[in-house]
């Protein structure tokens, strides 16, 4: 065997030694695949185990220990790509709010200490980055792949598929999970398969390795690195015997090829993982399960051509409630035939959702047609993000639908700060009104677009049409638009009550704002509340927190434009 000297990096508190001696395989028979010893390797001297568990939401990613999770998709991202997480976040990470589907960011550690603080600080918010303690580098990213088997072998053992992928990477998670739903195999790695590609002998290539790092002229048979799916039983065995496998830079060559190949591991090559850049023209994307070399900017717009393709694909949201509390819960009205309206926000803005600070949930009433009665249930099975009421949605019966969400909130979630009431034809800035919260401290508030001295329809034919039985007055009391308003959550548990003996009044903001009149609570007029449509210019929409009359297919070209970073705004 001849050995050559490599040095790894470390900060972790374990004395790892920097100049390690590593055992490589005879240049003899050189046309062959080389057996990899058995005894045991550098790696295990180099990587130390464990994660900085800080932040982690181990629960969000894989929930007990991955029972009912069928698909955990993991992404490698550097340190420093915080827009190219971000971009993911917007579009197919909205996949991860599913039941039964996982999803993380894996990065390893930096020296860095205004770096560490911005990670801190993200994680924080998104409970989604897995760290090892190795550096962060190209070179280390061997030690990222078995980082990443490393953190479910502990917290996610019992997930069926996992796919690692990249940062820069487009992942079509409706076809995964289609193709996954056709595969039975045990023991496999799925990708594009790499068979008798020769090491780069070129200095000038990052992927350059040596005669000395590996001697032969070929690879074993390898799944390329941009994105391959493990079933979930090879994942203890490759971890395990990763350890034991001399150390070799190549991540993809070195897991799915050396150790895989050791181990017996079938790797089967499918024509939809692409792992290039491709044609993104919609056709190409719906037949693909993963594109490479996409840029942050061009996430957005596969996104919007993909949906606009697969709008009945199933899409999920996370749960409304965390522990109680979140600094905003939002609260989209929704009837129950709405389906692509729904579909349309969870695929956009609701995105939001996933943050720690931000809950986002539907709210709808009771049907008596059971077909339909049938297909919400299997749809909230799978997204979890539908709060029901015991009532027949109707539009006269939206009062009702608000009265059911304050009993919701006060009931589920006491403790939250602000709560949005808005409706599924609406678009919201989610960041628009975060920074709207966090520049207002009032307590027992309602802001919003704000009416006055509005005189009630009394003609029959009329939608906003109000009998003189349900109120008698001559002009309103002030009241916010019901297409959106935003409540202190101090003042949810005396709306509630107070709405249980009131009389009805079937417009729902109306209602509201007899409540609020009778309580004393404060209406505040805010202007980024538009309860009509607005020009679709990028400036305009990232000026505004709500915008009404949506249709369904408009609100992905309002997300794109929202998040189009070369646009710059005064």
């Amino acid at each position: 065997m001849q050995n050559q000297s490599t040095t790894y990096p470390s900060t972790s508190k374990k004395k790892i030694p920097t100049n390690i001696t590593v055992p490589i395989a005879s240049t003899t028979a050189r046309s062959s695949v080389p057996e990899l010893s058995a005894q045991p390797a550098p790696i295990f001297n180099v990587y130390e185990p464990g994660h900085v568990n800080e932040n982690i939401d181990n629960q969000k990613i894989c929930k007990d220990g991955g029972a009912f999770l069928k698909l955990l998709i993991l992404i490698t991202s550097a340190q420093a790509h915080f827009m190219a997480r971000m971009s993911i976040r917007h579009t197919w990470m909205h996949y991860g709010s599913r039941r039964d589907v996982g999803m993380a960011f894996v990065l390893g550690s930096s020296t860095n200490e205004t770096l560490n603080e911005a990670l801190n600080q993200e994680n924080y918010i998104y409970g989604d980055m897995i760290r090892g303690h190795f550096i962060d580098s190209y070179f280390n990213l061997t030690l990222k792949t078995i980082s990443m088997l490393e953190w479910v072998d502990t917290h996610c053992p019992r997930v069926k598929y996992i796919l690692k992928t990249d940062d820069d990477m487009f992942i079509n998670v409706p076809k995964l999970l289609a193709f996954i739903d056709g595969k039975k195999n045990s023991r496999t790695i799925y990708g594009r398969l790499a068979k008798k590609w020769k090491p780069i002998r070129s200095n000038n290539s990052k992927n350059f390795v040596s005669d000395k790092q590996y001697g032969y002229s070929v690879y074993p048979p390898f799944t390329t690195g941009p994105a391959y799916l493990l079933t979930g039983d090879t994942v203890h065995d490759l971890y395990v015997h990763s350890l034991r496998t001399y150390y070799f830079h190549l991540e993809d060559v070195f897991m799915t090829g050396f150790v895989a190949n050791r181990l017996k591991i079938k790797r089967v090559h499918s024509g939809y993982f692409r792992n290039r850049r491709i044609s993104l023209h919609p056709c190409s994307i719906r037949h693909t399960i993963s594109a490479h070399m996409i840029r942050e900017s061009e996430q957005y717009d596969l996104w919007r051509k993909l949906m606009a393709s697969t709008v009945r694909f199933k899409i999920p949201i996370r749960r409304a409630s965390k522990n109680h509390g979140s600094n905003i819960g939002n609260y989209p009205l929704t009837a129950h035939s709405h389906f692509t309206a729904r579909m349309s926000i969870r695929h956009t803005w609701m995105n939001y959702g996933r943050r720690r600070d931000v809950g986002i949930a539907f709210v709808l009433g009771r049907t008596t047609n059971a077909s339909l009665y049938e297909s919400l249930n299997k749809e909230n099975y799978i997204y979890g993000d539908m709060i029901r009421g015991q009532f027949i949605d109707s539009y006269t019966n939206l009062t009702l639908k608000t009265i059911s969400l304050l009993e919701w909130t006060d009931t589920h979630c006491p403790r939250v700060k602000y709560i949005l009431k808005t409706d599924d034809d609406t678009f919201i800035n989610v960041p628009k009104l975060l920074d709207f919260i966090d520049g207002h401290k009032d307590n027992r508030t309602i802001y919003g677009h704000i009416i006055e001295n509005a005189k009630p329809h009394r003609q029959r034919a009329y939608k906003y049409f109000l009998p003189y039985h349900q109120y008698g007055g001559s002009v309103y009391p002030p009241f916010a638009t019901g297409t959106a308003y935003l409540l202190t959550g101090d003042i949810v548990h005396e709306l509630y009550v107070h709405s249980l003996r009131t009389y009805y009044i079937q417009l729902e903001d109306i209602f509201t704002a007899v409540l609020v009149q009778s309580l004393k609570i404060k209406i505040v007029n805010a202007g980024s509340f538009y309860n009509t449509r607005i020009p679709f210019l990028p400036c305009r929409i990232r000026n505004a927190i709500s915008v009404h009359d949506i249709k369904e297919n408009e609100i992905y070209d309002i997300w794109r434009k929202q998040m189009d970073s070369t646009v710059k705004c005064n």
